[in-house]
């Protein structure tokens, strides 16, 4: 089984729910070794969670109730009920289906900032390396190879730090590049580097954006093509050390 073909077996699978064919069991699996395919299971995911959320906020019609059983057919006469309102709500569902399907193609800050939160995810969580090694050199020689984000301009200061490893990583199915550096005998900061055409539409972010995620910094730029997405524990001043001084 291809991917294209276990993302359309996966389209009705909810989390928790009994594989309902052979083929949805063979694609569930292929999703815990494929790591595209287990991103893009995580994102449809997340979009179907903004959707039912979004539609538990629908206000139920004052009356709704009471407009369907007075037109329950009686013995002796038939009333028919006033679908106005039923029409309401179905045009609100087609709406916020529409939306979720389009949101990560057509909402370049929503990419931006969903990509933001994965990776910080990634960073608290401890994620595997694929690459453990202190030679910033062999970092790139290695993610070269795997044909994954290498051709990155690192900041002096990072460039000055030993490293601790290296990931691949997929967002939206394309290669995310994670290198990790030791700034305290311990894997403390965390660069994600994407093609920018990748992430947000190919939007610049320039000058550089600063945020707090959870109880990491963030630090976002692009430059030459590509996204990076800088982030560690500590404050904005300790994070601008590590930044591009033409940004």
């Amino acid at each position: 089984m291809n991917r294209e073909t276990a993302q359309k077996h996966l389209l009705d699978w909810r989390p928790g729910q009994e594989p309902s064919s052979p083929e949805q069991s063979e694609a569930l699996r292929l999703a815990e070794t494929d790591p595209a395919l287990g991103e893009w299971l995580s994102q449809h995911r997340e979009v179907q969670d903004e959707i039912r959320g979004k539609l538990r906020a629908v206000p139920v019609p004052a009356g709704l109730k009471a407009s369907i059983l007075q037109g329950m057919p009686s013995q002796d006469k038939i009333i028919r009920p006033n679908f106005s309102r039923l029409l309401v709500l179905a045009a609100s569902i087609v709406v916020l289906l529409s939306l979720g399907v389009l949101y990560f193609r057509t909402d370049s800050g929503g990419q931006l900032t969903a990509f933001r939160g994965r990776m910080v995810s990634n960073a608290l969580r401890n994620y595997r390396m694929d690459l453990l090694t202190r030679d910033l050199g062999q970092i790139r020689t290695y993610l070269a190879s795997a044909q994954w984000p290498a051709d990155y301009q690192l900041p002096a200061n990072l460039e000055n730090l030993p490293g601790w490893g290296c990931a691949r990583l997929t967002w939206q199915a394309k290669p995310v590049s994670m290198i990790c550096f030791a700034t305290s005998g311990r894997p403390d900061l965390y660069l994600f580097i994407a093609d920018q055409q990748d992430v947000g539409g190919g939007g610049s972010v320039s000058p550089v954006v600063i945020q707090k995620d959870k109880k990491l910094v963030t630090a976002t730029w692009t430059q030459a093509g590509k996204l990076y997405l800088l982030t560690g524990e500590g404050d904005e001043q300790a994070l601008r050390g590590y930044l591009p001084k033409a940004l």
